[in-house]
């Protein structure tokens, strides 16, 4: 239980809900990117794995699609 609230904290602290957001609207938006390459974007803007921003897509319900 403890290391799901550790890794829980350190996502929001590394992956900030609203910095994501808009990461992803943006760049869905203006480079047209989907998918794996939205997350792979994203997850290099942030310096973060791409494991590790599928993972924040899935649980902040991003839809990599749109």
């Amino acid at each position: 239980r403890q290391e799901r609230e550790a890794n829980g904290f350190a996502s929001e602290l590394l992956m900030p809900e609203a910095l994501v957001r808009a990461l992803a609207s943006d760049r869905a938006r203006a480079y047209a990117m989907t998918g794996d390459a939205l997350v792979d974007r994203v997850a290099n803007e942030m310096m973060v794995s791409r494991a590790a921003m599928r993972l924040r897509f899935a649980v902040l319900g991003i839809d990599q699609a749109s």
